[in-house]
C-alpha cells in the first residue's frame, strides 16, 4: 500500500500493526454490538460478528511469518483477541450505516451461515456505489471488474 492509497482509505499499515499489537476485545468494530457477539467460521480461532459479520481472531497470531518479518514482529507483539478485518472497517462500516444488513467476510470451507440474498445484497451494495467506494478505496477489491459487470449488466437492461 502506498502513502496516498493508505490516506484513502483511511487506515495504513502502521494502523493495521498498531491494532495488531492493541488488539480489541471491546464492542464490534463495524456496528457496536456490546458485548461483541460472534459464531466461529471455519478458519482456526476467527469468530464473525453475528450482527454485521466482521470478522476477529481470538486465539492469538495467525499471521504470515514474512508480515511478522516485515513489520518487525514477532508472535509475542501480537494481541490474543483482535479484528482480523481491520483495514475493511472504514468500508464495512459505510455498508452497515447504509444497510443494517452484515457483509459476508469470513473463510468457511463449505456452506457458510449466509443466505444467497446477504451475498447479493453486498455485491449490489458494492457495485452500486463503486464509482465513490473505488476512490476511497482503491486497493480493497478490483473496482474495475465490479463497474464493468455492471455498467454491462445495465448496457443489457439486466438487474446487476
Amino acid at each position: 500500500m502506498n502513502a496516498e492509497k493508505e490516506a484513502k482509505a483511511g487506515v495504513t499499515e502502521a494502523d493495521v500493526v498498531a491494532h495488531l499489537r492493541e488488539g480489541h476485545k471491546g464492542a464490534c468494530l463495524v456496528c457496536g454490538t456490546n458485548p461483541r457477539m460472534g459464531s466461529w467460521t471455519d478458519y482456526n480461532g476467527q469468530v464473525y460478528c453475528l450482527i454485521c459479520g466482521c470478522t476477529y481472531q481470538i486465539l492469538g497470531d495467525h499471521l504470515s511469518d514474512e508480515f511478522k518479518e516485515r513489520h518487525g514482529l514477532t508472535s509475542g507483539d501480537i494481541a490474543r483477541e483482535y479484528c482480523d478485518c481491520f483495514e475493511l472497517v472504514p468500508l464495512l462500516r459505510e455498508h452497515w450505516e447504509a444497510t443494517k444488513q452484515p457483509a459476508p467476510v469470513g473463510t468457511w470451507l463449505g456452506g457458510g451461515p449466509y443466505r444467497r440474498e446477504v451475498y447479493d445484497n453486498f455485491n449490489r451494495w458494492l457495485s452500486d456505489n463503486a464509482d465513490a467506494l473505488s476512490e476511497r478505496y482503491p486497493d480493497t477489491f478490483h473496482w474495475d471488474r465490479i463497474i464493468a459487470k455492471r455498467d454491462a449488466a445495465l448496457a443489457e437492461g439486466r438487474p446487476q
